[in-house]
């Protein structure tokens, strides 16, 4: 496209609006059929229905109902529905008054483009007029956008730092919790420990308790037994005593009649002596 002033659209492309204005007009003039064929009373294409565009005619029917385009692809009159043999291309004669009439036209498309071309360029100077007021302000936004990312990247180093610290303490409760908790342990530990030997020491004295239980008994059974012992040797001295005073008894009463025989002997007497011994 040509230099000049160009309108930017969102989407990057870019145009000249007068080029873009004529390229359009040009495109419209050029479909249209020539003065003399637009002077003409030609109809329409009956198969494409493009207006004013039947300039040719259907043999052998002589039918005049399409373009030069359509009359070379069809096979039937598309009025009769008469097989196509040929098409003649027909050169209508216009009269002096539409002839003018076209020229008035013509005539007034041409100011109509001229006004287009200014009124182009007056939206051209507009277009580049609004593209600079957008693009200094996006400039400016552009501008405060990067101060406001700039104290963003601050603000976001200080909380970094903040951050950074709040972690490092963290980090220390965490360690100064682990130690704590590593010291409970230990002392749960320990207390288990002392614990498990309190267990031991004190079934190792229920276990003496009852050794010394059963010791208690078996003195008490021995006692028992002494005891019986004891009262079946009791009994057994009293026997002896008692047999043994019975002895002396008759000890002493032999030897009081040992004495008597000794005494009777010795007075030499004759009458029988008779000794009661109770």
């Amino acid at each position: 496209l040509g230099s000049g002033a160009r309108w930017s659209l969102w989407h990057g492309s870019s145009f000249h609006l007068r080029e873009l204005v004529m390229l359009a007009w040009w495109h419209r003039l050029r479909k249209r059929p020539r003065l003399a064929e637009r002077c003409a009373d030609l109809g329409d294409c009956s198969v494409c229905l493009e207006e004013s565009a039947a300039t040719h005619a259907l043999c052998p029917c002589g039918h005049q109902a399409c373009c030069a385009a359509c009359a070379a692809l069809v096979r039937q009159c598309p009025i009769c529905r008469v097989p196509v043999v040929n098409s003649i291309r027909i050169y209508a004669v216009a009269s002096s008054s539409r002839l003018q009439q076209a020229e008035q036209q013509v005539v007034v498309e041409q100011e109509a483009v001229r006004s287009a071309e200014e009124h182009a360029v007056a939206e051209e100077a507009a277009v580049a007029e609004h593209v600079e007021e957008s693009l200094s302000r996006r400039l400016a936004e552009a501008k405060q956008r990067q101060s406001a990312a700039e104290e963003n990247a601050a603000a976001e180093q200080v909380v970094a730092a903040v951050a950074a610290e709040m972690v490092a303490k963290h980090q220390e409760e965490l360690r100064q919790t682990i130690a704590a908790r590593e010291l409970s342990e230990q002392t749960l530990h320990r207390r288990e420990d002392e614990a498990r030997a309190d267990f031991e020491a004190r079934q190792d004295s229920e276990e003496q308790a009852r050794r010394a239980e059963q010791h208690c008994a078996e003195l008490e059974e021995s006692l028992s037994k002494a005891e019986t012992m004891t009262q079946v040797a009791l009994r057994g001295f009293g026997a002896e005593m008692r047999m043994r005073q019975a002895a002396e008894n008759r000890l002493k009463d032999m030897e009081l009649r040992q004495a008597l025989l000794q005494s009777a002997r010795e007075m030499d007497w004759q009458a029988p002596v008779v000794i009661h011994i109770d």
